[in-house]
């Protein structure tokens, strides 16, 4: 493992669907996305030791939680990204160790965790470049999303 994120290429904005407040919120933007890429062929993975979870769902996830990832690692304490949808059932720690990140991926129903290290910045500009790619990507949306997506890179809660 050399990275924790292979990210789409995205050069350009993304336009997306139209939004409804009651509806929809900061996961239907980000899955809506994620599907677009995998559509349009562009790779994309989440590694995590043992295994690369490719698909735009697993992707989405991901980008759900990145935000509080990245202020969790940068404060040093401890944060699991949980993979909850079929294609992965498994929770990832990631527990920053001075320079390094240890990665354990707990597979759901699994004896025993797997184990792998990264450097601490290269799962920092991981998350950070995650996280622009959505920005870039949808820049041409509504006001209200443009709110979803700032509250988002903000770390608040889904």
């Amino acid at each position: 493992m050399r990275q924790l994120l292979t990210i789409p290429k995205v050069t350009l904005a993304t336009v997306l669907r139209e939004y409804d407040a009651e509806d929809d919120d900061i996961r239907s933007v980000l899955v809506d996305l994620t599907d677009h890429w995998e559509s349009q062929g562009a790779r994309m993975a989440v590694h995590v030791p043992g295994r690369d979870l490719c698909t735009a769902t697993d992707f989405a996830i991901l980008l759900e939680q990145a935000p509080r990832a990245l202020a969790t690692l940068s404060r040093g304490q401890v944060f699991t990204i949980s993979m909850y949808e079929q294609t992965a059932m498994l929770d990832l720690d990631l527990t920053p160790r001075g320079a390094q990140v240890r990665l354990t991926a707990r597979a759901w129903g699994a004896a025993e965790p797997l184990h792998a290290a990264l450097p601490s910045s290269v799962v920092v500009e991981d998350l950070k470049n995650a996280i622009a790619t959505v920005d870039r990507a949808a820049a041409p949306v509504a006001p209200m999303v443009r709110g979803w997506i700032r509250a988002w890179q903000a770390g608040h809660v889904v």
